[in-house]
C-alpha cells in the first residue's frame, strides 16, 4: 500500500491509502496535486496529515504553527516560541498566546 496527500495551496486537504497502481487509471478533477508521504516518516520529514501544511520548494510536510507568535525554524522544521521554553526547575509551562510568555502550571 501507498500513502497520498492532496495538497491544495501548500495545505493537506486528503490523505488517501491506496494500492500502487491506484493513479495510473484514477482521474481526480478537483484542484490540487497527490503528492506521496510515507508511515515512517523516511521521506518530507513527516506522514502527512490532514491540515499539515507542505513546502514545494524544499518537498516537506510539517504541522501549522500551533501559535500566531511562533516562527518555524526551517533547520529543525520545528515551530519556535519567541520566548526559550524555561528549563531551570521542575515546573510544568504552558504557552500564553495573549502574554507571549510561558506560565508555570500549579501541580494538583
Amino acid at each position: 500500500m501507498a500513502h497520498y496527500a492532496k495538497i491544495l495551496k501548500g495545505k493537506v486537504v486528503e490523505v488517501k491509502t491506496v494500492d500502487e497502481d491506484f493513479f495510473t487509471g484514477f482521474t481526480d478533477t478537483s484542484p490540487g496535486k497527490w503528492i506521496e508521504t510515507f508511515r515512517d516518516g523516511s521521506q518530507r520529514d513527516k506522514y502527512a496529515g490532514v491540515g499539515d501544511l507542505y513546502n514545494s520548494d524544499d518537498d516537506y510536510f510539517y504541522h501549522p504553527s500551533p501559535y500566531p507568535s511562533w516562527t518555524f525554524n526551517t533547520t529543525s522544521k520545528t515551530w519556535e516560541a519567541p520566548v526559550a521554553h524555561p528549563d531551570s526547575d521542575d515546573d510544568s509551562y504552558v504557552w500564553n498566546e495573549e502574554t507571549t510568555s510561558w506560565d508555570a502550571v500549579e501541580a494538583e
